[in-house]
């Protein structure tokens, strides 16, 4: 199994894909130019395992759980309301959302809509099967972009939707193996501009001739 990967997404990124394994054993007889081939054929048996991912799914994962607020906070650094501490690496982060504790009064839509304000949305669905708090629902929801995900989230978890909290989560066993590629690019973009910023700022030179001369430009205007 790959390294950061999840059950889940392990099996339904890579198993899918992989059908037959063909072993071939050749054995040339002594004295003739015939060649004998042995061919067998192993095929994984994928029921048990799909049907350990159908459990998995209808279940409340470790980084889906919600584990109270941080009171220990020096009162300097309280904010306007309680937080708790979390810390999210770069594959732990999603375009992707579980939002929990959704009220059962047929109001997707109204929430749906509401998640469209902070950007363009590609998909969403209900989980069925999710174990939920009674009269609730889970929906996961995909953006387009991550950082509308991540303002989402800000906004929408521990809000209030018709009388229940909503508990807001990234999902990142939702993605594909392109999606997962895509997103590690996006930060190693990220990453690069912002050491390029960093360079100009306290040190006034960049390797990046482009932002070198905007910079001189900027600088000359200013004068």
């Amino acid at each position: 199994m790959l390294a950061g990967w999840t059950p889940f997404q392990y099996c339904h990124n890579v198993l899918p894909t992989i059908t037959v394994i063909k072993c071939t054993t050749s054995d040339k007889q002594i004295g003739t130019n015939t060649t004998r081939a042995n061919t067998s054929l192993i095929t994984f048996v994928k029921i048990d395992l799909m049907e350990k991912i159908v459990n998995l799914e209808n279940q409340i994962l470790p980084h889906h759980r919600f584990f109270g607020f941080c009171k220990t906070r020096p009162f300097y650094r309280r904010g306007k309301r309680e937080t708790a501490v979390k810390v999210f690496t770069v594959s732990s982060e999603s375009k992707y959302l579980l939002i929990q504790k959704v009220p059962s009064l047929n109001v997707g839509k109204e929430l749906i809509n509401r998640c469209e304000n902070f950007g363009v949305i590609e998909k969403t669905w209900i989980l069925p099967d999710y174990p939920c708090d009674p009269f609730t629902e889970a929906h996961v929801v995909c953006y387009r972009n991550i950082v509308d995900a991540r303002r989402a989230k800000r906004f929408f978890d521990n809000l209030s939707f018709y009388g229940s909290l909503l508990h807001v989560s990234y999902a990142p066993e939702y993605e594909s193996v392109d999606e997962t590629e895509q997103k590690l690019i996006l930060r190693n973009k990220e990453v690069e501009t912002r050491s390029k910023l960093f360079r100009l700022a306290f040190y006034g030179k960049c390797n990046d001739v482009r932002t070198t001369t905007y910079c001189e430009k900027e600088a000359k205007r200013k004068k």
